[in-house]
């Protein structure tokens, strides 16, 4: 979202980075990101994996599970965003990878 609540576009956004960090093992992996790859310009509300509300996102951020491949640990995704205008800023998630016990695919 802009400074006035709305969904940023892609001519809004400068610059994309993000890292994963292992917080258990104190670990830092970045990822290279496209700004045309990871902003849409419509919002997007008829993919099923979106149940938040009727209004969408225009977000897309997909990280390989390779960045978490250690259950019980403690990761961080940290994505900085560089506005065309205005001040940088960050969106952070923070979650506990789970064990998987099954073969891999």
């Amino acid at each position: 979202m802009d400074a006035s609540g709305n969904p940023v576009t892609q001519s809004e956004v400068s610059d994309l980075t993000c890292s994963v960090w292992d917080t258990t093992a104190n670990t830092e992996t970045g990822i290279t990101l496209d700004v045309s790859t990871c902003i849409s310009d419509n919002l997007i509300a008829a993919d099923p994996r979106w149940t938040a509300d009727t209004i969408g996102y225009n977000l897309i951020l997909e990280i390989d599970g390779s960045y978490f491949p250690s259950g019980g640990h403690i990761y961080r995704v940290e994505l900085n965003v560089l506005p065309s205008a205005g001040n940088p800023y960050s969106l952070v998630w923070e979650f506990i990878a789970q064990t998987i016990y099954s073969s891999s695919i």
